[in-house]
């Protein structure tokens, strides 16, 4: 939904699309927004008097009823209307018939020809007011210019998610070894900065001083927090763990993977076209047959009528108004709010209408590992004990050193334990954590290690006696932490991010109906490996970065497939954007969500079963509509332009086409609220 006006002709921008300027504002994108929500209500103020007054004797007497008719659709259609106006000018100045041109001028002349009666009198014209059908028409146009704006207003939205994951502020080191906190803006390449421990990393960069772990999940999918040593790279907006490390700026503000994230987002969110397309497109041929009608019309009933020009242009005003696409502009807009009001009660966002088409088109499926497939958080799977009948003892001393531990890891082993029953730690001194490797502590006058291979060995304690049980962990996909006691290794503790419950009976589900699946993950290969062969998932890549996933889903795209991509993490934003329906979990990140074209708030992927079944059902409904609308038109432009009345005295008076118009419309309505039926097969 975001185009350029100044790239697109006046044809291509639908009667209901509101451009969005990628260079914008989140404040400027507002204030669009509060001008058409006045323009609406302002219109909507002036329109509900000349409905109520059209109804001539039930409030006020007749020759008062027509000037105030006169005044209030003159402010609704001059005044709130006026950037209709100023469109259709557009379309009429450039040669690009659209929508627009249309609305502008059937409104115009209704009003207009209101005018003439109310000017000479209902004996000249033998005829109604017909000022409400005026009226009515801009509130229409201007109700979906809001819509529009609401969901233009989303890209901004994620822009300034993306941007705020990376601090304000950073800690520089001068020349002469002072400290000085400065703008991340301020900073170049080969600057040093220090990070303290729970802070966010301010620039991509490689560690020359100090250990730590970070948390990359967000950027790139790792599930289990990564080791920095000396020459580690470390990415801007990740979140450092306990240690304080330095390290040398490689790329500013501009030139960080989070900015080439903000410029992918951008670039995907550009290249959407709406679906209310297919009916400026319809449009776009359209108009000008009813213009060449509706003046056919007048030249004949002028030579029929000889010198009662007034017949002539009461019929050409008659065409001209039952052409009014009132029903074909609400066919698609009022069934995607039912549709989507239906979806949001069962967790499912449609945040871009234009998904709701391409999700029933979508043949493959590529798939997040983390948050998405799996829970998104560590989890204690394997407790190997030597020799087993002292497990829960075992378990007991590592939670009970963990439990004075801040590493992310920690909070598994504790849930394990309290999953066993065990409620009550061990005392623990001398507890000492060394990033990159692991705790130690001492417990009941023991030496007690829980870390990876290197603490042990920086502590002389072997481990090959353990490494074909290692080596199985391993190639389950588990992160492998050892328990020591003294000198001997006494358990092996395997964590890895598990499946939610329902990633296997849906993917299978999935694969029955045809669909091709992928697994994109940023993790390690061994982990994505494991995950995929227990979903039943053939091709598959890892160690991903963000840009990488984008490509591979351009890359799908350009063999021909229509692609679904599913994530919650940051590193998911630009393949999100870029794949023709991208839908994110509610559990993740706000970037992945404003990058996505749907969200499942409860983050389950039974949402995309159902996600599925309504963008069936909404075409359909939406296919529906436009058969009802056009069907309006082909039968009633005939109608109005007097074609029966010479043989059976037919003919459609201006306040029946009004009527008409406003009944299509009724039709439209109606038939988009039978997508409220599916609510008992969408909750199965």
């Amino acid at each position: 939904m975001v185009a350029h006006p100044e790239n697109k002709s006046p044809s291509e921008i639908s009667c209901c699309t509101a451009p969005v300027n990628p260079n914008s504002t989140h404040a400027t994108k507002s204030s669009e927004l509060v001008k058409w929500n006045r323009l609406f209500w302002g219109a909507l103020f002036c329109t509900l008097p000349v409905w109520l007054l059209s109804m001539r004797g039930m409030l006020l007497k007749t020759h008062f009823s027509g000037p105030l008719q006169a005044i209030f659709t003159f402010l609704s259609v001059f005044v709130f209307g006026k950037p209709v106006f100023e469109k259709a000018w557009l379309s009429f100045k450039t040669r690009n018939l659209n929508m627009f041109s249309l609305i502008a001028v059937g409104t115009l002349s209704s009003f207009l020809l209101s005018m003439g009666i109310l000017i000479f009198g209902h004996e000249t014209f033998h005829q109604e007011f017909y000022f409400e059908g005026a009226a009515t028409l801009i509130c229409f146009v201007l109700l979906g210019q809001i819509l529009e704006a609401k969901a233009s207003e989303r890209t901004n939205r994620a822009i300034e998610a993306l941007g705020e994951l990376l601090p304000r502020m950073a800690k520089r080191f001068k020349s002469n070894g002072e400290e000085e906190e400065v703008l991340i803006s301020q900073i170049k390449k080969g600057d040093l900065i220090k990070v303290l421990p729970g802070a966010k990393i301010p620039l991509d960069g490689r560690v020359i001083q100090g250990t730590t772990s970070v948390d990359e999940s967000l950027v790139t999918g790792e599930s289990l927090p990564v080791e920095k040593t000396v020459n580690s790279r470390v990415i801007a907006g990740t979140l450092n763990g306990l240690g304080t490390f330095l390290f040398q700026v490689e790329k500013e503000e501009s030139e960080t993977i989070i900015s080439k994230i903000i410029a992918s987002v951008f670039e995907a969110q550009a290249a959407r076209i709406p679906i209310q397309q297919l009916a400026d497109k319809v449009a776009a041929s359209f108009i000008p047959w009813i213009f060449a009608i509706a003046f056919i019309t007048t030249g004949l009933w002028w030579i029929q009528a000889k010198s009662a020009w007034v017949t002539a242009v009461y019929y050409g005003v008659s065409v001209l108004m039952i052409a009014c696409p009132c029903a074909l502009g609400l066919a698609t807009p009022i069934a995607i709010l039912v549709g989507t009001s239906l979806s949001a009660k069962f967790g499912i966002l449609f945040r871009k209408p234009e998904a709701i088409q391409t999700l029933e088109e979508v043949d493959t499926l590529v798939f997040d590992k983390t948050g998405t497939l799996t829970q998104g958080r560590p989890s204690l799977i394997t407790f190997r004990a030597f020799p087993d009948s002292e497990s829960h003892h075992l378990l007991q001393v590592a939670a009970s050193l963990e439990n004075s531990s801040e590493h992310p890891l920690a909070r598994s082993v504790l849930q394990a334990a309290e999953k066993k029953g065990i409620t009550t730690y061990l005392k623990v001194s001398l507890f000492q954590n060394l990033p990159g490797k692991g705790i130690l502590g001492l417990i009941g006058g023991k030496k007690v290690f829980l870390g990876n291979r290197e603490l042990l060995e920086s502590h002389h304690i072997s481990c090959n006696a353990f490494l074909p049980q290692v080596q199985e962990l391993l190639n389950k996909g588990e992160t492998v932490i050892y328990l020591a006691i003294d000198k001997e290794v006494k358990a092996l503790l395997g964590i890895t991010d598990p499946l939610k419950e329902t990633s296997e009976r849906v993917l299978s589900n999935f694969r029955a109906q045809g669909f091709q699946l992928f697994i994109a993950s940023g993790d390690h290969p061994k982990i994505v490996s494991e995950i995929a062969h227990q979903v039943g998932v053939k091709e598959w890549k890892a160690e991903l970065k963000p840009i990488d996933k984008l490509n591979w889903v351009k890359e799908l795209q350009s063999s021909g497939q229509k692609i679904v991509f599913l994530g919650d993490g940051i590193n998911d934003a630009p393949a999100l954007a870029q794949a023709d329906v991208g839908i994110a979990m509610g559990s993740g990140t706000d970037v992945a969500n404003e990058s996505a074209s749907i969200t499942l708030v409860k983050g389950n992927l039974d949402g995309v079963v159902r996600a599925l079944l309504l963008s069936s059902a909404m075409m359909k409904i939406i296919r529906q509509n436009l058969f009802w609308a056009f069907s309006y038109n082909i039968i009633g432009i005939p109608l109005a332009a007097g074609i029966f009345y010479p043989m059976w005295g037919i003919r459609l008076n201006p306040i029946f086409a009004s009527l008409a118009m406003t009944l299509s419309s009724l039709l439209v309505v109606g038939n988009s609220l039978r997508l409220n039926r599916l609510v008992f097969r969408v909750a199965k």
